[in-house]
């Protein structure tokens, strides 16, 4: 037999059912809204007040939403978040039951890790140092900057492996990535101090900007220098950006 998730179990959805026993949007919609403890779909013609109001004036402005309308933005985000669920496969591979606890733990924090992103593309562990392969793929020159796409998927990762059953262990995480060439750019993380900053508000994305250590090949340090020069750049990322500025192209 297999164990992981049951035959039949095709996505994981907001309930955490799959397949046919998958509520419907609708269902699953209401569970979103329910769960929200800070949020609640006000009755119709209800509307709640948002006050705006910007540092060193004294004006508001106030921005009514209605409840129905929240409820339908609410309801949108919870269906979002299911199909994305879906894509992504199941949250557990399915393993063969004759498996050590050990095995057991070790190929479902590998499954986790790439599941996260398909450029998570190979891990290998080494004791309480876990190193993971970033392999993203081509895009046009017109597209996103490579900086801010590896750090939503590393903290990505990160928070996969400190997750998964076994993760918390790991003591150190290193990413290899090819932005240009095989591994030129490399980021090291102590993971001690992960918890302490995931629940704030983009708190995987800022732990993924500040590694204990990073290294560039040349091109990579030159183009990451260019994307920090851009004040949007600096501003989502400032940890990151400071420590490329004092970084020194690694001898290859």
């Amino acid at each position: 037999m297999l164990r992981g998730r049951r035959p039949g179990d095709h996505c994981p959805t907001a309930t955490g059912r799959c397949g046919k026993d998958a509520p419907s949007r609708r269902k699953a919609s209401a569970w979103a809204l329910e769960s929200m403890s800070d949020v609640r779909p006000a009755r119709a013609g209800r509307a709640f007040a948002v006050k705006w109001e910007p540092l060193g004036e004294s004006t508001h402005m106030d921005v009514k939403i209605g409840g129905t309308a929240l409820a339908i933005i609410l309801a949108g985000l919870a269906i979002t978040f299911g199909l994305n669920e879906c894509q992504r496969g199941p949250l557990n591979p399915e393993l063969p039951d004759n498996l050590s606890d050990e095995q057991t733990a070790w190929l479902t924090l590998e499954h986790r890790i790439k599941r996260a992103d398909p450029a998570l593309a190979e891990v290998s562990r080494d004791q309480q140092a876990l190193t993971i392969l970033y392999r993203p793929g081509k895009v046009a020159d017109n597209e996103e900057a490579w900086v801010p796409r590896m750090l939503r998927t590393v903290g990505q990762g990160l928070a996969a492996v400190n997750n998964a059953p076994g993760g918390k262990q790991y003591a150190q995480v290193t990413i290899k990535a090819h932005i240009v060439a095989a591994d030129d750019v490399e980021l090291v993380y102590g993971m001690d101090s992960f918890d302490a900053i995931k629940t704030q508000q983009g708190g995987y994305i800022n732990f993924a900007s500040m590694p204990r250590e990073l290294k560039f090949s040349r091109e990579t340090l030159a183009q990451a220098r260019e994307y920090c020069r851009d004040p949007s750049g600096w501003g989502f990322y400032p940890e990151f950006c400071q420590r490329v500025g004092a970084a020194k192209a690694a001898q290859r």
